[in-house]
């Protein structure tokens, strides 16, 4: 395809958001209008965003895989670029719960994993607080290591699905050979998982954590509080059957 120089001149303009064309074609899902900018200007993929985004970050946001390859080929470095809020393309592939776009990401360049945004979450993170085994276990198959990093709370997936009350995450982190590492971590409350799950009424995983051999309802919080003590300190807010339910599962183990 050819194109002048005015033409190529245009591709590396932005409109008042701060977007190039490249991008707003991208974001209005235009795949072909985006392979034909890429193809004339190459160098569009260098624009960065006033959110510091790149093109394959608005790509994976934009579920756009074709685009994603595309970008992939002719810039795999873009992958590990780091958005105003310490995020690479991703921890967002990772929160829209993709899981070709987080598989094809991975097989880029698996490094992408270990990279920490502003409240230092890595992807996995992300996985583990929406409820996401599938991409859990995508994760850690090539970066098994990354499962006892802790975020800038100080906590683990555990803690994250615990407080959120992902059943689904809990067991299967329970299964896991790390597990005794991270079921009686403490955050910067000083709050276990167990804790977290109580304080939230989330009676199931309080009844499977509480009697899990490796868990010690016993551990306090800083502010010296078992699991137990912290659900009769709260108010239920209007949840006293959710209360009622988490008490009697952490009572009877």
């Amino acid at each position: 395809m050819f194109q002048s120089d005015g033409d190529q001149e245009a591709l590396r303009l932005v409109n008042n958001a701060g977007e190039s064309p490249l991008v707003v074609a991208i974001d209005l899902g235009l795949t072909n209008v985006a392979h034909s900018i890429i193809f004339g200007n190459p160098s569009t993929l260098d624009h960065r965003g006033n959110n510091g985004q790149t093109p394959l970050h608005r790509a994976v946001l934009s579920g756009d895989l074709a685009i994603v390859d595309r970008i992939l080929v002719l810039k795999p470095e873009l992958i590990t670029m780091q958005d105003g809020r310490g995020r690479n393309p991703l921890h967002y592939a990772v929160s829209l719960g993709g899981y070709e776009m987080v598989k094809k990401l991975l097989e880029c360049n698996s490094s992408a994993a270990y990279q920490v945004d502003n409240d230092r979450q890595i992807p996995l993170h992300f996985a583990a607080k929406n409820g996401q085994v599938s991409l859990l276990k995508l994760l850690l198959n090539p970066c098994p290591d990354t499962v006892e990093m802790i975020n800038n709370e100080q906590r683990n997936i555990l803690h994250l699905s615990a407080k959120n009350g992902y059943m689904n995450v809990v067991l299967y982190v329970l299964d896991l050979p790390e597990a005794e590492d991270l079921v009686n971590g403490s955050d910067i409350a000083g709050n276990t998982p167990l804790h977290l799950a109580a304080m939230n009424f989330h009676s199931n995983v309080v009844y499977f954590l509480s009697r899990n051999s490796k868990v010690n309802i016993r551990v306090m919080n800083q502010n010296s509080q078992t699991a137990l003590d912290v659900i009769y300190s709260i108010d239920d807010g209007g949840m006293e059957l959710q209360k009622h339910l988490t008490l009697k599962a952490l009572k009877s183990s």
